[in-house]
C-alpha cells in the first residue's frame, strides 16, 4: 500500500503520492549487519574445520543480499507531487528531489482511469491534455488509484477555474 498526503488548500493543492516502505535504509543496514553476523558465525567454524570453500560463497550470497536490498529501497525512494495551481496541473518525480515534471492546463486536464485488462490485472491512472499523458501512481494499488483518481478528479474541478470539459 502507498502512502499519499493531500493539501486541502484552497489555493494551489498537492498531492504526494509515495510507494509503501516498510524497511527504511536504517533498519536495512540493520537487518543485513544481523544477516553478516549470522553468516559469519556459521562459515567461520566451518573454515576453521577445515571447509574453507565456504568462506567464497558466504561472501557471494552476502553480496547478493546487499544489492537486492539497495535496489529495492532504492526503488521504494520515488515520490510523486501532483501540484494543482489556478492554471495548471503539473506532476513532478523523483527521488531526493524533481527529476522530471511534466505540466498541463488546469481547464483542460482529464483524470483517466484505465480498468485492468484481466480480472487480476492492474488498472492505470493517467492525467491527458491534448494528446499526451503521463502516468501516476504506477506503484499504489488498484484501490488507492480508484481513490486517487476521484479524489484528483474532484479538486480538479472544483479549483479556482471551475475545471473544463471532461
Amino acid at each position: 500500500m502507498g502512502e499519499g498526503e493531500h493539501s486541502p488548500g484552497p489555493e494551489d493543492q498537492r498531492f504526494v503520492i509515495r510507494p509503501n516502505r516498510s524497511l527504511s535504509w536504517r533498519g536495512a543496514k540493520r537487518y543485513f549487519g544481523l544477516q553478516a553476523l549470522a553468516s559469519a558465525a556459521v562459515a567461520l567454524p566451518l573454515a576453521w574445520l577445515g571447509a574453507w570453500l565456504i568462506l567464497p560463497f558466504t561472501a557471494v550470497a552476502l553480496v547478493a543480499v546487499a544489492v537486492s536490498f539497495y535496489l529495492v529501497l532504492l526503488r521504494t525512494n520515488r515520490i510523486e507531487v501532483v501540484w494543482l495551481t489556478e492554471n495548471q496541473v503539473a506532476v513532478e518525480r523523483g527521488r531526493r528531489g524533481p527529476e522530471e515534471r511534466t505540466e498541463f492546463p488546469r481547464s483542460w486536464v482529464q483524470v483517466v482511469l484505465e480498468p485492468a485488462e484481466k480480472r487480476l490485472g492492474t488498472n492505470h491512472l493517467f492525467l491527458r491534455a491534448y494528446g499526451r499523458q503521463t502516468e501516476i501512481g504506477a506503484f499504489l494499488t488498484n484501490e488507492e488509484r480508484e481513490r486517487l483518481a476521484r479524489d484528483l478528479a474532484r479538486a480538479i474541478r472544483s479549483g479556482p477555474t471551475g475545471g473544463g470539459p471532461r
